[in-house]
């Protein structure tokens, strides 16, 4: 399956990119990849209803699930929890996974340590403006 990114947004000075991607799923493992080239360890941080597919997706790509964590975003990982790179994927539904929706997808903002893709096929929630 091709994937077809959209424009980015690169935010150099604060290691920030936002994608809006067509297939989160495909778009994931090409920048859980190119992270894997560049840092370790790395993060896939996700609604829990997309950590097994997002898993499996990995998996099949044949990417050494050992340099490479995919987390639920609720509840929110402890504020020890830190990743060189963090592949946030689509904070829309982290937002809508509960009443501390938006505070887990501020939670899992600041896990990156030196870079955080976001990518996402919705619409950033409302109140998300921190990751931007």
């Amino acid at each position: 399956m091709t994937v077809i990114s959209m424009p980015e947004r690169p935010y150099a000075t604060s290691g920030i990119t936002v994608r809006r991607v067509p297939d989160v799923v495909s778009a994931t493992v090409q920048a859980v990849r190119a992270a894997l080239h560049h840092h370790r360890p790395v993060a896939v941080i996700a609604a829990d209803a997309e950590v097994e597919q997002l898993s499996c997706a990995l998996w099949n790509a044949e990417i050494a699930l050992s340099g490479v964590t995919v987390l639920s975003a609720t509840p929110a990982p402890g504020k020890s929890t830190r990743y060189d790179h963090v592949v946030l994927v689509e904070p829309a539904a982290i937002a809508e996974s509960g009443p501390r929706g938006l505070h887990c997808l501020q939670a899992v903002a600041t896990c990156a340590v030196s870079r955080l893709d976001v990518l996402h096929a919705r619409p950033l929630p409302s109140g998300a403006d921190f990751i931007c």
